[in-house]
């Protein structure tokens, strides 16, 4: 009977950065706290529109703004950044906008070593306030 080896396993270097390098993460965490910025800034200036929502959607209206505010702005560098990290590149967050945004901020302050306070409050729709947007 003749054996069968396993085929070699090459593993190359890591591209310079690497993905995991701090600063790189410290970049990104910026990058995010000012889109999540951007997202609770077109709350406030839609208050008075969202006034005018239907007693049962002010979180779906909510959550639209926060969904429009990423497509106003190019974020292709920022998410090929994630997608190398192996984070969520923010593509499909429609139904959770903020919630991910948030929980992409979560993991990379504690890749960072830095602590992290939840803000699930904030979310019109995530883990604390519901499944989804209606």
């Amino acid at each position: 009977m003749v054996k069968k080896q396993a085929p070699s396993l090459t593993i190359q270097s890591p591209p310079t950065p690497a993905p995991w390098d701090r600063s790189v993460c410290l970049q990104l965490i910026e990058q995010l706290w000012a889109l999540r910025g951007a997202m609770l800034l077109s709350e406030q200036r839609f208050a008075d529109t969202l006034t005018l929502v239907a007693p049962h959607q002010p979180e779906s209206a909510r959550n639209l703004l926060h969904f429009l505010t990423p497509r106003a702005t190019d974020l292709r560098a920022l998410q090929s950044q994630l997608a190398w990290l192996g984070e969520s590149s923010l593509g499909r967050a429609e139904s959770h906008v903020l919630a991910n945004v948030d929980k992409v901020l979560g993991i990379l302050h504690r890749l960072t070593g830095q602590d992290w306070q939840d803000r699930s409050s904030q979310e019109p729709v995530g883990s604390v306030s519901g499944p989804s947007c209606t």
